[in-house]
């Protein structure tokens, strides 16, 4: 639990006192300085309550796991899910629009282990659509080395809303999504 604290702290910070741009001068940064001491407790408090959510699905996720242990490309899909959802210093590193809808992923993932099986069939061509587009973006992701490409960011987060539009789709999108939208935007990041 101290590490969970230590990053709730440590996100808040990177969500207000350091949040880019970074002050240039003295001014700017008694600026920061000021707009942090408002802000900062009310952060903390939100990153706590989506933490908390966060935690609470997460829970009920392992356990409609453990129902599916004999589906081998399913439990493989979701596990790498959320082994992308979920790096050392997630809270950190995740920018927080993405990290907020974090809870809705989770609420995703558990309602396709819900739908799994009424239709396995189903369940396994989304899948395979979703794979076309990631195995690609992983490998970009590899070449990158670490290094930031902003279009490739935003196409990370648009694939979990492509997962929540194809397995929950009752949870609703930011915008609509598609596997032809998604290819057509991959096909001018991947070059």
């Amino acid at each position: 639990f101290d590490d969970l604290k230590t990053q709730l702290i440590d996100g808040a910070l990177e969500r207000t006192a350091l949040s880019e741009p970074l002050p240039n001068n003295r001014g700017e940064f008694f600026r920061r300085l000021e707009d942090t001491r408002g802000r900062l407790s009310l952060i903390a408090q939100d990153l706590a309550r989506t933490m908390a959510d966060i935690v609470g699905k997460g829970a009920q996720i392992t356990k409609k796991l453990n129902a599916y242990k004999n589906q081998k490309p399913l439990l493989e899909d979701v596990n790498n899910q959320l082994t992308r959802l979920f790096p050392k210093n997630f809270i950190i590193d995740i920018p927080s629009k993405s990290f907020s809808n974090y809870p809705r992923y989770l609420e995703a993932i558990s309602w396709r282990l819900e739908k799994y099986r009424d239709s396995p069939e189903s369940d396994m061509e989304k899948m395979r659509n979703i794979q076309k587009l990631e195995v690609p973006f992983l490998r970009k992701l590899a070449e990158l080395k670490g290094q930031k490409d902003p279009r490739v960011e935003e196409f990370r987060w648009l694939l979990e809303e492509l997962r929540v539009s194809l397995f929950a789709q009752k949870l609703r999108t930011p915008m609509p999504l598609s596997i032809k939208r998604l290819q057509k935007i991959w096909d001018t990041i991947k070059y």
